[in-house]
């Protein structure tokens, strides 16, 4: 939902809102009536947009948030939410502003650990990544996989839940962020890590891919958000060859962008056998509709229980296997 910032009940709201960011990306940030729109949008929320030449600056009072002119699109969405952006990390002080500065790769403290990473531009929410553990928490010794792991903050995370007997798959396709999950896997020593450039999609090979160096970046076929990234071919994976590689994970969390529709539909016989955890961030609008219905579909076809909820402002979707306690007391066991 970044670049729109749209809830799935906002279907028709979104969709409208989509085709005004489309037309802004085909003019480019140095329009005057995109500058216009932008402006006012941000002054909507009650804040100011400034084009600093190298980057943009969203701020209020004494404090702003820089980004980089060519994610100009997420202005709107960075003054609705500044607060969240702003705490993610720890600021700077720079003439008497508090600064946060997205604008271009470098390292960042986060507010809430203490914990400082790379990243590419702008900060995971650790509330977001928190929900993600709403139905299960991964235990010592679990197999998880962390499918668009971005820079790692959530590969962190789960890397400290499964300790020294786990092991968690990081799946990154973006080259600049998989760069910077390499660098941070290294920077915190977690041997229990195996990172890999990869998307996963509906079919294993290469496929066209907008590398936005944010928590953007998407498959090209099916683009969820606005997007001013410039397209790669990456490698892909399907959840079964994943599987079949990495070993059944105990807990999986996805956030592709929209893909995991593509990717669940061609993986059902797979997800009928499963035991896996599912936890997926279903707040993005895919052809005009949210990506949570369909995905709340697939998994109740496939045998599990499913719900959706909004957690810290974004659609979460987790679902688990329905087990039958009589035939498999072990499996049920550990599904609970």
């Amino acid at each position: 939902m970044f670049a729109d910032g749209h809830l799935p009940w906002q279907g028709a709201t979104a969709m409208l809102h989509r085709q005004a960011v489309k037309l802004a990306i085909g003019l480019g940030p140095h329009n005057p009536g995109v500058l216009f729109y932008l402006k006012r949008a941000c002054r909507g929320y009650g804040y100011e947009l400034h084009d600093r030449g190298d980057c943009l600056e969203v701020r209020k009072d004494n404090r702003s948030i820089l980004i980089p002119q060519k994610h100009f699109i997420h202005a709107r969405t960075i003054a609705r939410e500044f607060d969240v952006f702003f705490d993610a990390v720890v600021c700077e002080q720079s003439n008497g502003r508090f600064v946060v500065d997205y604008s271009r790769p470098r390292l960042h403290t986060c507010k809430s650990s203490g914990l400082q990473f790379e990243l590419a531009g702008f900060s995971e929410r650790s509330d977001v990544v928190k929900g993600y553990l709403h139905w299960y928490t991964p235990n010592p010794g679990d197999c998880v996989f962390d499918i668009g792991a971005n820079c790692g903050i959530s590969t962190y995370r789960f890397s400290k839940l499964v300790g020294h007997e786990g092991k968690v798959i990081a799946l990154e396709p973006d080259p600049l962020n998989y760069a910077l999950l390499r660098r941070n896997i290294a920077r915190h020593n977690l041997r229990n890590v195996v990172a890999v450039h990869a998307a996963v999609a509906n079919k294993r090979g290469l496929a066209r891919f907008y590398a936005d160096g944010s928590l953007g970046s998407c498959l090209a076929d099916l683009p969820s958000v606005g997007t001013v990234a410039r397209v790669q071919f990456v490698p892909t994976v399907t959840l079964a060859d994943a599987f079949a590689r990495w070993g059944e994970p105990d807990f999986c969390k996805i956030d592709i962008e929209g893909a995991e529709i593509q990717v669940l539909a061609s993986a059902k016989d797979l997800l009928a056998e499963a035991r896996t955890h599912f936890a997926l961030d279903t707040s993005h609008i895919v052809r005009g509709q949210p990506t949570a219905r369909s995905i709340e579909r697939i998994f109740r076809e496939s045998g599990f229980e499913v719900e959706s909820a909004v957690i810290s402002g974004a659609m979460t979707t987790w679902a688990k296997p329905v087990v039958n306690p009589v035939a498999a007391p072990e499996v049920a066991h550990r599904a609970a």
